[in-house]
């Protein structure tokens, strides 16, 4: 084999391995004195997969332990498959608390997530987190305007992969709209949210979380009846 076919296969194999490598999300902290952390969790920590009674499933992205809460704390214990220091730990979590940060386990930049989410060879749950991640960066800049740029970067990836990440997606944009006092497009993308939290997940705590924000977007339109009505509905 030539120096260019090696070199040539050698970066052939790294991609396709990153593309196919163990799922996991890094712990980049968690609160003090909290539930996570008297269970045992610890900034550092690498979040594999996860398993209760009924379900399981594995961590490709920080939206993926969204999707796992919402769906599955409030109804008994978690337990998560970590790795620490290179070494396998189950940690088990009886808790509707959550909170902490998260990120892909991908080397990242400090600022930039809108370069890194280009990366095509990173999975494709990566780069929309990324791109999503980038938007709320945006926004806390008050950049709206980049800030939905980003974000339909994101839908375009997910919205012929997965349906729960695009209505993560929809929720996020909604968001995103009220904050830039959009509150009739915004009130859109939360319907097309609650239309398929309402499909796919119907028992899970997204569907009462997206009557209270479709709620909180009547009230910013003036419509004071229909906002009591979908927060009575959460």
């Amino acid at each position: 084999m030539s120096c260019k076919s090696f070199v040539i296969a050698a970066y052939l194999f790294l991609n396709v391995a990153r593309l196919f490598a163990e799922p996991g999300i890094v712990v980049e902290s968690v609160p003090d004195q909290g539930a996570l952390q008297q269970a045992g969790l610890q900034a550092g920590d690498i979040l594999l997969s996860w398993y209760s009674t009924s379900a399981h499933g594995s961590f490709q992205s920080p939206f993926d332990l969204t999707i796992m809460v919402r769906e599955n704390a409030a109804f008994g214990p978690i337990t998560l498959d970590v790795r620490r220091n290179g070494q396998p730990l189950a940690i088990t979590i009886n808790s509707e608390e959550w909170q902490m940060r998260l990120k892909p386990d991908v080397p990242l930049p400090e600022k930039d997530f809108e370069k890194a989410a280009a990366d095509q060879s990173l999975a494709w749950q990566t780069r929309t987190w990324l791109y999503a991640h980038a938007a709320d960066t945006y926004s806390d800049a008050q950049d709206f305007s980049a800030a939905r740029a980003a974000l339909i970067k994101a839908m375009q990836i997910a919205q012929s992969k997965s349906l729960i990440y695009m209505a993560i997606l929809d929720e996020h944009m909604g968001e995103l709209l009220v904050n830039s006092d959009q509150a009739g497009e915004a009130k859109q993308y939360l319907q097309e949210s609650l239309a398929l939290y309402t499909k796919l997940s119907p028992n899970s705590f997204f569907v009462p979380l997206i009557y209270s924000k479709i709620g909180t977007t009547e009230m910013a339109l003036g419509n004071l009846s229909a906002a009591e009505q979908f927060c009575t509905k959460a």
